[in-house]
């Protein structure tokens, strides 16, 4: 079978962790695509917006 890439918001990983769980365990990447959508807070500075990555990459590894 072919692996894939998911891409995921943040905030919503707790109500789909055995979805996200099983996405990793297959194999598959997971895609960071923010942390909760809200783009003024996402895109108020090139900051924000690296550390909005980082922290849900730390987010996303600690929990799978």
């Amino acid at each position: 079978m072919g692996k894939g890439t998911f891409f995921v918001v943040g905030n919503l990983i707790d109500r789909n962790l055995q979805t996200v769980t099983r996405i990793v365990d297959e194999g598959h990447a997971i895609g960071l695509h923010s942390t909760n959508h809200t783009y003024s807070d996402i895109y108020r500075s090139e900051e924000a917006f690296v550390k909005d990555l980082l922290d849900m990459q730390t987010y996303i590894k600690d929990t799978t």
